[in-house]
């Protein structure tokens, strides 16, 4: 039934051809979990690194002026102890209001941004300059480096990465280098975050001047291990033991591979849309905590909702669902009696079924959260409710599902309304 349902609602929401622009989210997660919201609005939560993709209308999401896009994830430890491949992209278009989109033309971008967490980072030589030398000196501040003599035989090399996108991410991999003038043993490679003063220490290291890679996997670390995982370093420090006679240590090429562990962002997209939608309306709910006076008409609200979608006639449901169904229309250019005759004729299909009823109104697993100032999302601790169906047929076939309606309330003028 949770199919049927999709699909319907998939078919009810493709935009027909009008003035206005229609908005699409497209986002792909592979090697990656993680959520993504719009103006507080869930567009897709995966925990599976290899199940992530949505492209989503979310014309009736967006409002005239500043919107938020937020999104988080989170690399597995599979994924970097395996060194699989992993990126996520989140896009969102202004498209033509046709539907579906043509292929290869998913319309006008308006944000893109892709997470890579493998962070290949070449320090030096390097196209532009980020780095500034703390102890040891640089050529030009893109590199080459020399060395400080510290003491007898001993040489470091300070940098601090000023580009945020070029900090070394919680789980190093490698380090590479080339062109070192001298051997350097005993080395430590020191990874610093500066501004919440954490290091990590790749002790007992050797740096051959014909160039190679010093393997940084997590188990070759010492003291700081625990700081590994999360956050980033931007600084680098390398000290080392040279052969005797030496008075000075140059090196060409420097470079690190990490794994960034977790992402999180977002970005407010300025937006001019001819739209006002309902619950833009709707009170000011706050953090809508646990003591709210309003918490005790909105189960009212809920118990009356639970009792006339339990009957088998959907032409009682309908004032409850008419803002949502007159808001989804204008966000696809359909007329709001066209949409709601697709609804309600799948309603009909559904509650002829004998067997047709919901499960029992359980106000102790209500799950209620406030996706903005003005929206909550009211569902079940451990599925979607309380508007969920008992186990039902599904035609044509011997297996059984429950069919759900999710839940989207505001508070406006003084009424509970389903928004979505």
């Amino acid at each position: 039934m949770k199919l049927i349902a999709i699909i319907l609602t998939a078919a009810a929401l493709a935009p027909s051809a009008r003035g206005d622009e229609a908005h699409w989210l497209d986002a792909t997660f592979s090697g990656m979990g993680g959520w993504i919201t719009l103006n507080g609005f869930p567009i897709l939560e995966t925990a599976q690194p290899d199940s992530g993709f949505v492209s989503q209308l979310v014309t009736g999401m967006l409002v005239d002026g500043e919107n938020t896009l937020a999104w988080s994830a989170v690399t597995p430890a599979s994924t970097i102890e395996q060194e699989l491949p992993a990126t996520a992209s989140i896009q969102l278009f202004a498209a033509d209001p046709e539907s579906p989109r043509p292929q290869g033309d998913p319309g006008r971008p308006l944000f893109e941004t892709t997470l890579e967490p493998r962070r290949k980072i070449d320090f030096f030589p390097a196209a532009d300059e980020f780095l500034t030398a703390l102890v040891g000196t640089l050529e030009s501040a893109s590199g080459p480096a020399r060395f400080e003599m510290i003491a007898e035989r001993r040489f470091a090399l300070g940098l601090s990465i000023g580009d945020p996108s070029r900090h070394v991410a919680a789980d190093p991999v490698v380090l590479r280098h080339a062109r070192l003038s001298d051997t350097l043993v005993l080395a430590e490679l020191h990874l610093v975050d500066s501004i919440n003063h954490r290091q990590v220490v790749f002790p007992n290291l050797k740096f051959l001047p014909g160039g190679g890679s010093v393997d940084l996997a997590r188990e070759n670390a010492g003291q700081g291990r625990h700081h590994l995982g999360s956050g980033t370093f931007d600084q680098l420090w390398i000290f080392g033991s040279a052969a005797e006679g030496i008075e000075s240590v140059d090196l060409g090429m420097l470079g690190i591979e990490s794994f960034a562990t977790s992402y999180a962002g977002s970005e407010t997209i300025e937006l001019e849309t001819p739209h006002r939608w309902a619950w833009q309306d709707g009170e000011d709910l706050g953090e809508f905590p646990p003591d709210d006076p309003r918490r005790g008409s909105l189960l009212a609200f809920l118990k009356e909702l639970h009792t006339t979608v339990s009957k088998p006639d959907p032409e009682e449901w309908r004032p409850f669902f008419q803002t949502k169904i007159r808001d989804l229309a204008r966000a696809t250019g359909r007329e709001p009696d066209a949409m709601a005759e697709d609804y309600f004729k799948f309603f009909k299909t559904l509650t002829t079924l004998d067997e047709w009823d919901l499960e029992p109104l359980a106000p102790g697993r209500l799950f209620i959260v406030g996706l903005n100032q003005r929206v909550l999302r009211v569902r079940y601790v451990d599925s979607e409710g309380p508007l969920i169906s008992v186990p039902l047929p599904k035609p044509g076939e011997g297996t059984r599902d429950r069919f759900s309606i999710p839940l989207y309330l505001s508070l406006i003028d003084g009424e509970w309304t389903i928004v979505r």
